[in-house]
């Protein structure tokens, strides 16, 4: 029986597209830079599941039933599997580990006797190339797998008051509601880790517009999807994978921090004390008389400098405090006799404060 390497059309074309390809790659190290390594490990990962399919077939339904048909069918199988793994060989440049597996399973196969067991033993090679190049999504268990992942991790998540689900019980979830945010789930997943169904929900900005999710919350969600994918002995790289995916969503999820409005003024400067910085101590504003204003103080720093960032406009008496190395002269110690005064606009203030001892 003739090898069916001519009948296998499109794909052994392929097949000889890419080890073309991987052998000019292999040669060239630009070349191997260039190469889109997700995309390659998506079609190497189709291309062997066609492969797989032909081979079982040519393996188990031999035209011809008699013991030379059945030897022959078999050998087919044997040859395409070989073929394939050897084309694929040098495509496989950037997965060396692959390509000495392949290399021990062809040298291993050739030392059986039986063509049928050099057909396994290929076969279990082509599983293995394709386990490691499988995307994400089919790493995850596919749809069937993806589904119980999300039916896991939203019970865990419904339950835990430190991802606080429903906002304090401002969003209650129907059933049908829940079911539908599960499924919206298993789309978004499937879409980021090259799955075949797309997310059909809204944004995920706007999904969770005005909803306060703080990163403390969010991280207790991380945490309950680490542990559903460890009690569901999901594979290390592709549960780290999907934490990774979760975690680029923290951005839109995250509720930003709003800065706080203050309306006040800032006013920054410096402390010198005869001609020197004043080494520490306390700068004290205090409002001029009849303003319901506050005192507002800030401290001194090493080199002098001192800064209140939110300061109402307005009439001040200032009043300096130093330390117990370097203490300030006493009359500036209070600040309706240290003679100083500041008049405090909006917006920035400079006001540097030169003290003289005498």
């Amino acid at each position: 029986m003739r090898t069916p390497w001519h009948r296998l059309g499109p794909l052994a074309a392929c097949l000889l597209m890419l080890g073309v390809a991987g052998a000019r790659a292999a040669e060239d190290k630009s070349a191997t830079a260039s190469i889109d390594r997700e995309a390659l490990d998506r079609h190497v990962f189709f291309l062997l599941r066609d492969v797989i399919n032909y081979g079982a077939d040519l393996y188990n339904n031999p035209r011809d039933q008699s013991e030379e048909g059945v030897f022959a069918a078999r050998g087919a199988c044997y040859r395409l599997y070989q073929r394939t793994l050897l084309h694929l060989r040098p495509v496989l440049s950037y997965r060396p580990d692959l390509q000495k597996a392949i290399d021990r399973g062809i040298a291993d196969a050739e030392t059986k006797e039986s063509i049928g067991e050099r057909a396994f033993v290929l076969r279990k090679v082509i599983d293995q190339v394709r386990a490691e190049v499988a995307p994400l999504w089919f790493r995850l268990g596919g749809e069937k797998g993806v589904s119980r992942l999300v039916e896991d991790f939203i019970t865990v998540a419904l339950g835990d008051k430190k991802v606080d689900f429903t906002r304090g019980g401002k969003y209650k979830l129907k059933d049908d509601q829940i079911a539908e945010m599960k499924q919206h789930f298993v789309e978004w997943i499937s879409q980021e880790t090259g799955g075949p169904l797309r997310y059909s929900g809204k944004g995920m900005r706007g999904v969770h517009r005005g909803m306060g999710i703080t990163d403390s919350q969010f991280s207790a969600l991380v945490a309950d999807l680490r542990a559903v994918l460890e009690q569901n002995n999901v594979r290390p790289d592709a549960a780290a994978a999907l934490v990774k995916i979760f975690e680029k969503a923290r951005r839109d999820v995250v509720q930003p921090k709003e800065e706080k409005k203050t309306g006040g003024a800032k006013v920054q400067g410096k402390v010198t004390l005869d001609g020197q910085p004043l080494p520490g101590g306390k700068v004290t504003f205090v409002p001029a008389k009849g303003s319901d204003v506050k005192s507002r103080d800030a401290d001194i720093d090493k080199d002098g400098s001192y800064r209140i960032p939110d300061l109402p406009p307005g009439q001040y008496k200032i009043a300096i405090e130093g330390t117990a190395k370097t203490p300030a002269p006493k009359q500036f110690a209070r600040a309706d006799t240290s003679g100083l005064t500041l008049e405090v606009k909006e917006g920035s203030n400079r006001h540097d404060i030169a003290l003289k001892s005498k």
